[in-house]
């Protein structure tokens, strides 16, 4: 699901997906980031790399990466 908020370019979820990468779960920030960096979301510049300093779950770590790539950082 918060996959398919970024494939469909539903930027109202940007904040909800920044919120997201604090889930429990390391699939949850990955997924929240592939969103984030599908949506072009530039206010996610810092919140991403916030998390990604402390990221630990591979698929998260490697999502983010790419979501700030995407947005023009990295």
């Amino acid at each position: 699901m918060r996959r398919a908020l970024g494939a469909v370019g539903y930027r109202p979820a940007i904040p909800t997906l920044i919120d997201l990468l604090l889930a429990q779960t390391g699939m949850l920030r990955g997924c929240a980031a592939w969103s984030l960096g599908a949506l072009g979301a530039t206010q996610a510049r810092h919140p991403l790399q916030e998390a990604l300093a402390r990221e630990a779950h591979p698929y998260a770590q490697e999502r983010m990466r790419v979501a700030l790539e995407e947005i023009g950082v990295g």
